[in-house]
């Protein structure tokens, strides 16, 4: 973190000046020309060396007598103690070793006092801490604790890569040269630098020692007329912009500015580096977003463009670069190359083109990170790293290619000629056919108005209008070609995500390869060992949201068979059998919908840039100051809803970070999670909260800031849970069964982790059966036989998938065996029998599991002998019943078939698919289970028989009797469905459905159910594809209300005192954090206007909020007491509900009426909820005992009251003339509002009815939501059919 005075978002990290002057001596590089008495330098490599180093903190000019230079920065200097600076970790000292000749890094420096030797105490961040020096007249002068952004052998670094041609002087003047650099550190940090190399005009002379000096510079062509023309040359000098941020366009502006400065006043050069060095340190890089920060040096106006999108690092050159150089099959060959972790060597005749092609290459990349060796500028002194062992990407001049070219495993990209040659021992794996198809088809519509040329000229000015054409040119390309490498990422890994488990930290190797074709499989194989995908492998399991997640969630599958990220679907949990359906996951069935891309870049139209303030040397710190408060004037002045108010908030807090104002920094902060969370610096939020000092913590502490900022909390909570997934460690697949004895617990997780079943029931009656109830560990002999025959039959199945109907998922196949059909095999699938003659690709029906009567055993007699049989009895009794013999099978196919036919009917009948799955998993559990009993190192060895009808769950399962249920009831939906452990739905909502248009296709999107858990996730399922089902995580504790407001937006809000705002159409996972709440929000309701949201909290409070806005308008202190558990909005009042009274309030928070229940509360419990009816009654409910009070709206006075039958009551809402109210033993009552009398009982819950919505008023349709033990979502309709 920045250290107060300085910002941690600066584009400038340090400029540093390396080459010759007149404090250097001339000394060649190599030793043997030492003892030589050279006539001249000419066409002698020379030694360069630091001159200057100068960040926003330090200025170092080794020629000056004191270092560091102590009139820098201009400001009052102060000592900072350790309890204010940002960081208390140790910082580095550093060495300045006094003036003599030395050699260091095997190079004489010669007279060089001032290059710095770093003493490397510990890795560490910025120090902040009193820059303080000492003298010794004989000993070295010693800087402690000196903040230096790089550490020394990265500064050292320069003097090779800004000459990566050698150092020379040259008798003529020389055209200026730029270098590109990426910078990398010991711990792998990357800097990015531009090195504008131009000559300065200096005599040059012996010493006393006879050693080659610089003498002064000759800047007009008359200065040196008294000096001989041998005397006279070009002397080099480097000026490196380092940045953390690769903006190369805008460091090679700035650079290209100071050095026309430095050439007219060269005498004055180190205060100009001064002023250069001070001002970029104060000028801050934008967020992502729209909103470009300018600002003016000298007489030029700079302009710092945003990143293109959150987690990535900000482009600012052309990233058409790379197809004016190569095709685009060169380029995919390169992405494998660099995806497999190859040893790539790039080869050009222009510097600047390898860096800019190898870092455009980095970026393309994502969402993965390269990390390894990147070095895009091989000098020729350091060529034999080529040969280094490891995976590495260089850059190198073509003119060496010769010393390379015979070197093992490279593999060789020519720039000049487009060629991308592998050597002869690397084995490149083909990518994913689809995936390239659609790439290649978006590479087609693109253009490349790329002009290499360009990239090695200066930067000229007096253009504005040019210069600002070519930045939305330049970023509207970059912007398309990001996206279309993005989606070329997605189509790669779109199916990944069904196949990892967070809470495991698991992901399932061997079937997500599975899934995929043989084609495709050797470039995963490969791909999964790789570093690259180990680091992405964690960020999805620690459920990272990035732009690769966000494209995945918006780009909606095509088929129901298919699986988008999050998104799951009903016949493809990978428990039950992943690939068994023929119409599985294809890019194929994706490349309509992948070609329309969209630009993920801010539009160029709608940029907006903040200019910075002018900045005057003596007068810089001020600055900051100044800067807050024109800031602070931009977020006054613009929508508060608007991306740029965002942008203003995160400027706003980096400056007051800046001014060590920390909990200003903070407040701004969590004002900026509220609009916009992608936004939130996280990290360097937990800087600030980590540094501050006792003092410090204890005013934070004690501000209404840390009362209200749930965010902070958050923050700490994220740190907390990342630590612990740090250090637990990622398993990919088991390639050994456990050879110790399982206990329940551990078997649990490997069957979710071998995705066997994931439901605790299940699993614990499989363990049972295992241990034969006898035994409580699962030996592992036992254990690998059953896990050997699951995936026995999971082969034999595959054989036959590509002859089925898309909608069959195949279960099991039998031996050969004849029936009245012939001989052949017989396939149970989840909704039906098939036969599959013998010998012939034909697939025949045998009988629907909807259309059976009935399933038993029969004697049946053949020519030879008796023998058991199944009979089947169909519905219609105009049919033959079907008899077939599986011999010694018979009895394990009985079982299969009657739970199969069990599920089916039980799910139809209750109208829930997630039954129909449950009972797929079990079939495949039973036959593993009594396969595996026939082993005799099985521990249930000739006892499976016995127990295995215990693992038939739904044979034994009863459905409903009552009839006005099932005709009630339109559908039932899981959102637990598959999980080991299940939980209440606290909160249901119903949005409507939409039809989007677009010039090349019409996207219907459905209506949808949400269902908030206690979790603290939000399960969103769509009603017209059922199997649809996305998973947005949202907070850490339970999502207890839900609000559909206008805008399509989705209010939630969480007992973690948070409200999430999510975009409905499309679907996008918490767009906004609204924290002002000090506890649990209990319940949310919109205003009849429709433009404010009223939040309650548990202690009383109701804050008011603009939808529009989203700011907070009001804060109504309803109930002192707290225990406020409900609020409805009718007419002119808003009424409260706790747990003792119910009050009417306006909506300034005025009491106008109000009802006590104390006494009643004694004997009937607490109150639990209410309901306002249309013949301007309310309907009060107790929750301990099902007891109704009804009260006339007007006058409070109870009219009547009135006891359900139920063990209290959970929720009533109104339907017309009806009320339904939910019970907590799971029953649904429907109850006429005139007569009082109960119209309809229905079981609709196994669990307490947690929740309820009004779908449609006039359909009259309800959605409920129930407990844990249920955790169910049930959608009802009235009138029943022939009743009204």
């Amino acid at each position: 973190m920045a250290p107060p005075g300085r910002l941690h978002n600066k584009i400038l990290e340090m400029i540093a000046v390396i080459g010759l002057d007149e404090s250097t001596t001339l000394l060649p590089t190599d030793p043997e020309l030492l003892s030589e008495q050279l006539s001249g330098l000419n066409n002698v490599a020379l030694a360069p060396q630091i001159l200057a180093a100068v960040s926003g903190n330090i200025a170092i000019f080794p020629a000056m007598s004191q270092r560091p230079d102590p009139t820098y920065p201009p400001i009052l200097r102060r000592t900072v103690s350790t309890s204010e600076s940002f960081n208390q970790k140790r910082s580095q000292s550093v060495v300045l070793p006094k003036r003599k000749n030395t050699r260091m890094n095997g190079v004489m420096v010669g007279d060089v006092d001032g290059i710095a030797v770093l003493r490397r105490t510990i890795t560490r961040r910025y120090s902040c801490r009193q820059v303080d020096f000492v003298k010794d007249s004989e000993a070295e002068t010693v800087v402690k604790p000196l903040e230096l952004p790089l550490n020394i052998e990265t500064l050292m670094s320069l003097t090779t890569l800004c000459f990566p041609d050698e150092c020379f002087v040259s008798v003529s003047n020389c055209t200026d040269t730029l270098r590109y650099l990426v910078l990398t550190d010991i711990v792998g940090t990357r800097t990015y630098a531009v090195s504008l190399c131009c000559y300065i005009r200096r005599h040059i002379y012996r010493d006393s020692n006879g050693f080659w000096r610089c003498g002064e510079s000759l800047s007009s062509p008359n200065t040196g007329s008294r000096f001989d023309d041998k005397q006279i040359v070009f002397v080099p000098q480097c000026y490196v912009f380092i940045s953390r941020s690769p903006y190369f366009t805008v460091m090679k502006d700035c650079l290209s500015r100071l050095v026309q400065k430095l050439k007219g006043s060269h005498d004055e050069w180190q205060q100009l580096l001064k002023e250069f060095a001070l001002q970029l340190s104060m000028t801050p890089i934008p967020p992502p977003g729209c909103v470009y920060t300018q600002f003016q040096l000298y007489d030029v106006v700079m302009t710092i463009p945003a990143p293109c999108g959150q987690g990535r690092l900000p482009v600012d050159f052309n990233l058409g670069i790379v197809f004016q150089c190569l095709d685009s099959q060169t380029v995919l060959l390169i992405m494998t190359a660099i995806m497999t972790q190859q040893r790539l060597l790039f080869l050009s005749s222009s510097y600047v083109v390898l860096t800019l092609v190898i870092e455009s290459f980095v970026h393309f990349l994502f969402p993965f990170h390269w990390n390894l060796t990147c070095v895009p500028l091989l000098p020729l002194s350091l060529l034999e790293l080529v040969e280094a062992p490891g995976t590495f990407i260089m850059g190198c001049h073509i003119r060496h290619r010769h010393l390379v070219e015979d070197i093992e495993g490279l593999v060789t990209i020519n720039l000049d000629n487009g060629t991308a040659i592998p050597c002869a021992t690397i084995d490149l794996p083909l990518l994913p056919v689809n995936a390239v198809k659609i790439f290649k088809a978006s590479i087609r519509r693109t253009i490349f108005p790329v002009e290499t040329w360009r990239l090695e000229k200066l930067s000229t000015f007096g253009y504005e209008e040019t210069r600002l054409a070519e930045l939305k040119e330049r970023n509207k390309l970059n912007a398309e070609l990001s996206s279309i490498f993005l989606e070329f990422m997605v189509n790669l890994f779109r199916n990944l995500l069904m196949h990892i488990s967070p809470e495991k930290r698991f992901f399932h190797r061997e079937q997500f390869l599975e899934a995929v074709g043989d084609y495709d499989r050797p470039f995963y194989e490969l791909f999964f060992t790789t570093d690259l995908f180990a680091a992405f492998l964690k960020e999805r399991l620690d459920k990272k949201q990035d732009l690769w997640t966000e494209r995945i969630l918006r780009n909606k599958p095509l088929s129901r068979n298919s699986i988008v990220g999050t998104t799951t679907c009903s016949y493809e949990r990978p428990w039950v059998r992943t690939g068994l359906c023929r119409n599985a996951f294809s890019l194929g069935n994706l490349m309509s919908d992948a070609l329309d891309i969209n630009v993920s870049g801010a539009d160029a139209e709608t940029v907006v840039t903040f200019k910075l303030p002018n900045f005057l040397y003596g007068l810089s710190h001020l600055y900051l100051d100044n800067c807050y408060q024109e800031v602070s004037l931009a977020v006054s002045g613009c929508d508060p809803l608007s991306d740029r108010h965002s942008t203003y908030l995160y400027l706003r807090g980096m400056f007051s970070a800046a001014r060590n104002k920390k909990l200003s920094a903070l407040e701004d902060f969590c004002s900026l999670a509220t609009v916009s969370h992608k936004l939130f610096p996280i990290e360097f939020v937990l800087d600030i909260l980590s540094s501050m000092s006792e003092k410090e913590r204890q005013e934070f502490e004690s501000s209404e800031l840390y009362y209200k900022s749930a965010i902070l909390r958050e923050v700490q909570a994220i740190n907390s849970t990342r630590s612990l997934h740090d250090d637990k460690p990622i398993v990919m697949e088991l390639n050994k069964i456990p050879e110790k004895d399982i206990d329940l617990q551990w078997f649990v997780e490997l069957l979710e982790m071998l995705q066997i079943c994931s439901d605790a029931g299940t699993a614990e009656r499989l363990f049972h059966s295992l241990t034969l109830g006898r035994a409580d560990v699962v030996d592992p002999l036992t254990f690998e036989e059953f896990y050997k025959c699951w995936k026995d039959n999971e082969v034999q199945v595959h054989q036959t998938i590509q002859h089925l109907d898309p909608l069959d998922c195949v279960l099991k196949t039998s031996k050969l065996i004849k029936c009245c059909f012939g001989t052949g095999h017989i396939l149970l699938t989840q909704n039906r029998l098939l036969y599959m003659e013998e010998g012939f690709i034909k697939i025949r029906p045998i009988v629907d599991f909807v259309d059976v009567k009935s399933i038993e055993k029969v004697q049946q007699r053949t020519f030879f002998r008796e023998q058991w049989g199944i009979k089947i009895q169909r519905l219609d009794k105009r049919e033959k019943s079907f008899q077939v013999s599986f011999r010694e099978e018979t009895h394990k196919w009985y079982l299969l078939i009657h739970e199969m036919w069990s599920g089916k009917i039980l799910s139809e009948e209750t109208k829930d698919p997630s039954v129909l799955h449950l009972a797929m998993q079990n079939v495949l559990i039973v036959d593993a289970y009594l396969h595996s009993g026939e082993a005799e190192i099985s521990s249930h060895y000739r006892e499976s028989i016995e127990m295995s009808p215990s693992l038939c769950y739904y044979m034994s399962k009863k459905t409903s009797k009552i009839k006005e249920t099932n005709e009630l009831l339109i559908k039932r939906l899981d959102p637990n469905a598959f999980e080991s452990k299940r939980f209440a739905v606290e909160s249901v909502l119903y949005t409507d459905g939409y039809r989007m248009k677009n010039p090349d296709r019409t996207d219907n999107i459905g209506s949808r159910i949400w269902c908030g858990m206690t979790n603290g996730k939000v399960r969103v399922f769509d009603m017209e594809a059922p199997f649809q089902e996305y998973h947005l995580f949202l907070a850490r504790n339970k999502v207890k209300c839900m609000l559909l407001c206008p805008e399509n937006e989705v209010w939630a809000s969480s007992f973690d005192l948070t409200i999430c705002i999510i975009e409905n159409l499309p679907l996008v996972a918490c767009n906004r954090i609204i924290q002002c709440h000090s506890e649990q929000i209990m319940d949310m309701v919109l205003s009849n206007d429709s433009r404010f949201v009223y939040a309650a909290a548990m202690n009383g409070k109701v804050m008011v909020w603009n939808v529009e806005t989203k700011q907070k308008l009001n804060e109504l202190d309803v109930i002192g007491d707290g225990n406020l558990r409900q609020i409805l909005c009718h007419k002119d009042a808003l009424w409260c509900c706790t747990h003792d009274k119910l009050l009417s309030v306006s909506f300034d928070g005025k009491v106008l009426g109000k009802m006590s229940f104390s006494d009643q509360c004694s004997s009937l419990s607490h109150l639990e909820c209410f309901a306002i009816t249309s013949q301007n009654e309310i309907w009060i409910c107790f929750g301990g005992k099902s007891h109704v009070w009804i009260c006339d709206l007007e006058s409070l006075q109870r009219k009547t009251n009135f006891e359900v039958q139920g063990g209290g009551i959970g929720v009533i809402v109104c339907v017309q003339n009806k009320v339904w109210i939910g019970t907590k033993d799971g029953m649904l009552l429907l109850i006429d509002q005139e007569s009082y009398a109960t119209d309809v009982e229905l079981i609709a819950h196994s669990d307490a009815i947690c929740s309820a919505f009004v779908v449609d008023a006039v359909q009259q349709r309800v959605v409920t939501g129930s407990g844990c033990r249920d955790g169910k979502v049930a959608v009802w309709q009235w009138p029943l059919s022939g009743k009204k």
